[in-house]
């Protein structure tokens, strides 16, 4: 049995399409569940939201609702993690290298993923999601919007490079982490980095239009996310899907 937390959210009814769709039995649940005494010794959690902006009293909350939702006895809980959380972006990234509390949002999944530590759970520290529906508010779809628009638009940072990975490589791999004994921590991350200027340059090329992004930063701060994937590649067998073959099929759309 499967039980989701956050599947109101993008990844999570992509989630819930995905397990309809192949008749897997699952229930949903929020915050009300450490009220519950029931026994989820018998199922998996699936636990993918949490908040980004919070202030003092909500962040207290966090802490103390993930504590106890994750002390309720789960058979297994698959954890979605960020790749956030590294501390040093001008370096290869890999499960062993430092993490650092930038913000609160880190300061959450890096005492989440604490917890976890003597828990049968699989931990997914996600790069970028790309693959959902064009209007949500993502930098493939903020770029894909103005192109169909054929409107020049600015970015903050076209400068610095990101690791994009498919919606459906997320919910493969979650479900693959659902039916083995794998356990631990893994780069969710397709291995390959592009600069925004790269990934414009892509829509340009494939689509033959020239429209002009701007900075609105004339010095913005360079961040290059290199991320290894390969112990989830080599352990969950899973090969990514390729960006650029998404940008293609997109800009086929509107041409």
């Amino acid at each position: 049995m499967i039980t989701i937390y956050g599947d109101e959210g993008k990844v999570g009814r992509k989630i819930k399409e995905y397990l309809i769709l192949n008749k897997l039995k699952f229930d949903v649940c929020n915050r009300k569940i450490t009220n519950n005494k029931n026994n989820y010794y018998e199922s998996c959690l699936i636990f993918l939201a949490q908040p980004s902006n919070f202030d003092t009293k909500v962040n207290k909350e966090n802490y103390k609702f993930v504590k106890e939702v994750f002390n309720l006895g789960w058979k297994k809980i698959i954890y979605i993690s960020s790749c956030l959380i590294y501390k040093n972006f001008d370096e290869t990234l890999d499960e062993d290298s430092d993490i650092y509390p930038h913000n609160d949002y880190c300061k959450l999944k890096i005492f989440s993923e604490a917890l976890l530590n003597t828990k049968n759970s699989v931990i997914f520290r996600a790069s970028n999601i790309y693959g959902f529906d064009s209007s949500e508010n993502n930098i493939i779809s903020i770029i894909f919007k103005n192109f169909k628009e054929k409107k020049n638009f600015s970015l903050n940072n076209l400068v610095s490079s990101r690791d994009f990975i498919h919606i459906d490589d997320v919910i493969q791999c979650i479900y693959k982490a659902y039916v083995t004994e794998y356990k631990g921590v893994y780069n969710l991350a397709s291995g390959r980095s592009y600069k925004i200027s790269e990934i414009v340059d892509l829509f340009n090329t494939y689509s033959k239009f020239e429209l002009k992004v701007s900075s609105n930063y004339q010095k913005p701060v360079v961040q290059d996310m290199n991320i290894n994937n390969s112990k989830i590649t080599n352990t969950f067998m899973h090969e990514f899907k390729n960006l650029e073959k998404y940008i293609y099929n997109l800009v086929k759309k509107i041409v």
